[in-house]
C-alpha cells in the first residue's frame, strides 16, 4: 500500500492522482521492503526480483527505458536483491553477492561506477567497495 503525492504515478496504482489514505499497488505479490524516491518508488518481492514504478526521466527505475511507469515494472537483470535504496533521481541495491548496483541519474557520480554526466538506464556495480556484509 502506498499513499501521497502521486505526479508520475509513485504510488503503482495506475494513476496520477494524490491520495491521502493507503492504495493498493497493481501488479505486485508479496513484498520483503520498500523504498521511495523523489517521484519513483520501488519493492523488493518475496522472490528477491525488484520492481520499480513512477518517474523514469533519468533511467531510475532500471528497466532500459525513461518512460514513466504507472504500474510495476522489473528492474533488468537484478535478482536475489537483499536491499533497496531509492534517491532523488537514482537508485542502488545490494544483491546476495555482495555486491552493490546503482541505476539513474548520475550527474555528480552518484552511481559509483567512475563516472559522472551519464545517467545509466540499467543497473552498473559501484566500483572499489569493501566486501559488503550481510546480516
Amino acid at each position: 500500500m502506498c499513499w501521497g503525492y502521486n505526479s508520475s504515478g509513485q504510488l503503482g496504482n495506475s494513476g496520477t492522482a494524490n491520495s491521502s489514505i493507503p492504495v493498493a499497488v497493481n501488479g505486485l505479490g508479496p513484498v520483503k521492503s520498500i523504498s521511495a524516491g523523489t517521484f519513483h518508488t520501488c519493492a523488493i518481492l518475496s522472490d528477491d526480483s525488484l520492481k520499480c514504478r513512477g518517474g523514469n526521466g533519468d533511467g531510475q527505475l532500471g528497466n532500459g527505458s525513461s518512460i514513466d511507469a504507472l504500474t510495476p515494472v522489473s528492474v533488468s537483470g537484478l535478482s536475489q536483491v537483499k536491499a533497496i535504496s531509492a534517491g532523488s533521481f537514482h537508485t542502488c541495491a545490494l544483491l546476495s553477492n555482495q555486491r552493490a548496483k546503482c541505476w539513474g541519474k548520475n550527474d555528480n557520480g552518484q552511481l559509483g561506477n567512475g563516472s559522472s554526466g551519464t545517467d545509466n538506464a540499467t543497473p552498473d556495480n559501484v566500483l572499489n567497495l569493501s566486501t559488503i556484509r550481510l546480516p
